[in-house]
């Protein structure tokens, strides 16, 4: 199943669940739900999406306005081929098992030198380090956000998404710590049997 487009899937769904907006009115809406917090959903490039979407006929201009001092804001709608498009994302997003995808830290612990050994050690404290500060951060948000009756429950929902992956990834690397003794004793004995490392 091809990787989801969580912008274009946002933009249309706004659109299709709460009807014609202007770009100001989704951005807001992707702040209001700390949209950057927890997913590649970025404020700022809503507008790139929005002209996008337009030149593909998934939305379309309906009008223009101009509250008051504010600069002309163009009212955009979703079409009828947005729609399929949407609920085909839908479908996909809903259906879409992460498998974990490929890591670069997983692969350089299948080649490390066993002469790497303690930067090995000092980069799982680091990153431990920085997923506990990541954690704290997801932690307090959720406890904002779960005090604010205005706040949407999937908003709360996702960012309590993000706290059990964090614990999950830290459960895992305060494992691989315990496990360091035993990989040195597996590293020193590849390096020095060269048959074995030829032959692994």
């Amino acid at each position: 199943m091809a990787v989801v487009n969580t912008s274009r899937l946002f933009v249309l769904g706004t659109l299709a669940e709460w009807g014609p907006m202007h770009g100001h009115q989704i951005f807001r809406l992707a702040e209001r739900s700390s949209a950057e917090l927890w997913s590649t959903i970025r404020a700022s490039a809503i507008y790139g999406v929005l002209s996008r979407l337009d030149e593909e006929g998934l939305i379309e201009a309906l009008r223009v306005e101009r509250p008051g001092r504010f600069p002309e804001r163009t009212v955009y709608g979703i079409t009828e081929q947005g729609r399929g498009v949407f609920h085909e994302l839908l479908s996909n997003a809903l259906r879409w098992i992460p498998t974990g995808g490929s890591d670069p830290f997983d692969v350089a612990l299948t080649v490390l030198p066993v002469t790497r050994f303690t930067e090995l050690a000092e980069s799982i404290e680091h990153r431990m380090s920085t997923l506990r500060r990541e954690l704290t951060g997801f932690q307090d948000t959720e406890i904002e956000l779960s005090a604010d009756p205005n706040i949407p429950r999937a908003a709360v929902a996702i960012v309590r998404h993000m706290i059990h992956r964090l614990q999950c990834e830290i459960a895992w690397l305060t494992d691989l710590t315990d496990m360091l003794p035993e990989l040195h004793q597996e590293f020193s004995n590849i390096r020095h049997d060269t048959t074995d490392r030829r032959n692994f």
